[in-house]
């Protein structure tokens, strides 16, 4: 470690030791690493800080920890084994998060990037509009080149150069629809003005392909209008994917066989609405052609991945009542 010029302290990396170390040496060193961070952590801050408890208490907690580890054993028996169980457990776990949130006859994609999923769902929606962009990529799109539509209220543009980087996109691809104006609606997306652009493209013979809508924003907790975006979006032959804290509604009604028709995808954060951080993310979708959806790379059971195991596990041991329960928590305490 050396010290820099704002007395804090700089991790210089070095070189391998060219004896190994054993389990134990590794595990103390890691345990000081993360002292050490946390230390830092602490210092950085200027309000008071408040160490979260890492306690690992309860059987949800324990089980959720554990199948990282179970995921790891699984993982060391052949490829057609794997893929033989992780069908089964995906289909579980799809069939049982569709029907706790409502949205029937879905898909499920678990990734702990929240943005992967919608970033997969984009890419089948390319397959599923363009019939050639299988065989010919990019040059599949000149002629009516994609659009996809999101209300960027801040006004920072990272979240849809994310976007176009991963898939390959220029940024021209995105339309930042405008806000409502008034201090209300200034973090809702202006429908009239997204029908407005979709008319727009579809003149200037490109394809509107995608709506991102928002479902209660991380800071502020704005809805869009989504059954006028819905709407729209239905008019135009437009894919509509919803994100936002507010999805976790959808669990938490009097008749749980009514379908949401909320959209087309959507990305839910279950783990944060039930206490358990570390689950994936997930993104239900709706799928027309399973070709599509293995081009897109939303077929992880087909390839042995199983990020999803936590969420298997989880889910199982608190069982459709109580998972509802720790939903319903979760918005009392906001």
């Amino acid at each position: 470690y050396v010290q820099s010029s704002s007395l804090k302290e700089k991790y210089v990396p070095g070189p391998l030791t060219k004896e190994g170390k054993s389990f134990e040496d590794v595990k103390q060193y890691l345990l000081g690493l993360i002292a050490r961070s946390e230390a830092e952590e602490e210092e950085e801050l200027a309000v008071s800080y408040i160490r979260p408890r890492r306690h690992i208490d309860s059987e949800i907690q324990k089980a959720a920890l554990f199948s990282h580890t179970l995921a790891a054993y699984i993982s060391t028996m052949s490829i057609n084994l794997v893929c033989r169980i992780a069908m089964q457990m995906v289909s579980d776990t799809s069939l049982w998060i569709s029907k706790t949130f409502r949205f029937f006859d879905s898909l499920a994609y678990f990734n702990k990037d929240s943005k992967e999923g919608l970033i997969r769902v984009i890419r089948m929606v390319l397959h599923s509009r363009y019939i050639r962009y299988s065989s010919t990529g990019y040059e599949a799109l000149f002629t009516r080149p994609p659009v996809i539509y999101y209300c960027d209220c801040y006004g920072v543009g990272k979240y849809v150069s994310h976007l176009c980087s991963q898939l390959g996109l220029p940024l021209s691809c995105i339309t930042a629809v405008p806000c409502l104006p008034g201090s209300e609606g200034r973090f809702r997306m202006d429908t009239a003005a997204l029908e407005r652009c979709i008319k727009d493209d579809l003149s200037a013979t490109r394809t509107p392909l995608l709506v991102i809508a928002n479902a209660g924003m991380h800071l502020v907790g704005y809805v869009d209008n989504l059954q006028k975006i819905q709407e729209i979006c239905l008019a135009h032959n437009v894919w509509l994917h919803v994100q936002g804290h507010s999805l976790a509604a959808l669990s938490l009604v009097i008749v749980p066989n009514l379908p949401s028709n909320l959209g087309d995808s959507m990305t839910l954060s279950l783990g944060n609405w039930i206490g358990l951080p570390s689950l994936p993310y997930i993104t239900l979708y709706k799928a027309k052609e399973m070709a599509h959806v293995h081009a897109a790379g939303l077929g992880q059971a087909s390839y042995g991945h199983l990020d999803f195991l936590p969420v298997w596990v989880a889910i199982q041991i608190l069982g459709q009542e109580n998972l509802t329960q720790r939903i319903r928590h979760c918005f009392e305490l906001v």
